[in-house]
């Protein structure tokens, strides 16, 4: 998918494998978590929580 980040907005795309790696470390997801991401952009995190947590929610406003 296009990267369609603004600048203006202050919006930033994570992209880099490692550095989200450490996120999810530092988040430290359990299975029985509910998870809600706003603004959740191309998905990346999203691809390492979703089989870590019970339910997550993403909301991207477009």
């Amino acid at each position: 998918m296009q990267n369609l980040a603004k600048k203006k907005w202050g919006q930033h795309f994570l992209s880099d494998k490692n550095l989200l790696e450490k996120l999810i470390k530092i988040i430290n997801p359990k299975n029985n978590e509910v998870f809600v991401e706003i603004g959740c952009g191309e998905g990346a995190l999203t691809e390492l929580l979703i089989n870590k947590v019970k339910k997550n929610y993403r909301y991207r406003n477009r």
